[in-house]
């Protein structure tokens, strides 16, 4: 027990630390001073520096030219106290929360069409920890976040995956589907992906859901699912209680039930919101209401299992 609150008072105070340190200019370079006592805790020796987060920075000591013009900038992950904890230098450093720095070295550059001068800089992106080991290599091809718990990543090489904005792995790069975002209760939506092909399949794909554990919670194999539609996404105590609307090209459109198949049939025109369609649905504790969409009038009810239990025609 006394260990485990010695290394919890050795966390809050190094994230204490890097909430009181302040940048402080000598010339044309930078350092870090503490907020209250004006203390120099690191030098002025860089000539860019980011803010620390969760106790980690990034700097450049870049070479200058006259008049004092960059012609070389490599950065590195910096502690606190000043130590570089980065086995590496990088062309650009992104500082995320929770200890992650996005890490970038320079791939490529391509012709730029516009005939400009410049060229396009084409990055291999890695994720680092602040204790200076990397989560993943520099051999990512994109990174962007997915809601506000995940990340999604992407390498042209092995495929896309999900890591957790603390560092944990959640579904490793591979080419078996294309996450396309986070819906809750560590529920994904993804589409197939063509296995002759490296790149992610575009909209318009093939869709369902998979867990964190890569099990598929609700594949769509043959109708045009649409994942952006899923609802009671929040409340996961039963997965059974999921639901999603299908559309485009599907030959069977309607309200899908996870595990259950077609509840709201093709009769009616549904859409998600108010965007275009002639109906929309509520999804209620063991009800699924069609409402009229301009009136809001109720034209028809279901129950969970798609049993009609009203409707204005009838």
């Amino acid at each position: 027990m006394k260990k485990l609150l010695t290394l919890l008072f050795i966390a809050l105070s190094i994230n204490a630390i890097s909430q009181t340190l302040e940048k402080f200019a000598d010339g044309y370079k930078y350092g870090f001073k503490d907020k209250a006592t004006k203390k120099i805790i690191i030098p002025a020796k860089y000539t860019s520096v980011l803010e620390f987060i969760d106790g980690i920075n990034a700097v450049t000591e870049s070479k200058l030219g006259s008049p004092n013009m960059v012609v070389e900038q490599k950065w590195k992950i910096i502690d606190t106290k000043g130590k570089e904890i980065s086995p590496d230098e990088f062309d650009l450093v992104q500082i995320k929360k929770n200890g992650l720095a996005f890490v970038y070295k320079l791939n490529k550059t391509e012709d730029n069409p516009s005939g400009y001068s410049y060229g396009k800089a084409i990055y291999k992106i890695g994720i680092m920890k602040k204790d200076g080991t990397y989560l993943f290599p520099c051999e990512l091809d994109n990174i962007s976040e997915m809601g506000k718990d995940y990340y999604r990543i992407f390498s042209n090489e092995t495929g896309v995956g999900v890591i957790s904005i603390k560092g944990t792995v959640i579904i490793a790069p591979q080419q078996k589907f294309d996450v396309k975002e986070y819906i809750g209760c560590d529920l994904f939506s993804y589409t197939n992906q063509d296995p002759n092909r490296k790149a992610a399949v575009g909209n318009g794909a093939i869709g369902g859901i998979i867990d964190a554990k890569l099990n598929i919670i609700m594949n769509q194999d043959s109708i045009d699912f649409c994942p952006s539609t899923i609802i009671n996404s929040k409340d996961c105590s039963n997965k059974k209680n999921l639901f999603g609307l299908t559309g485009g090209k599907a030959s069977n459109k309607g309200i899908y039930r996870v595990g259950f198949g077609l509840v709201v049939p093709i009769s009616y025109k549904l859409s998600a919101g108010n965007s275009g369609g002639f109906h929309t649905f509520e999804v209620k504790p063991n009800v699924i209401e069609i409402y009229e969409t301009m009136r809001k009038k109720l034209i028809a009810k279901y129950d969970w299992n798609g049993k009609l239990i009203f409707s204005i025609d009838k």
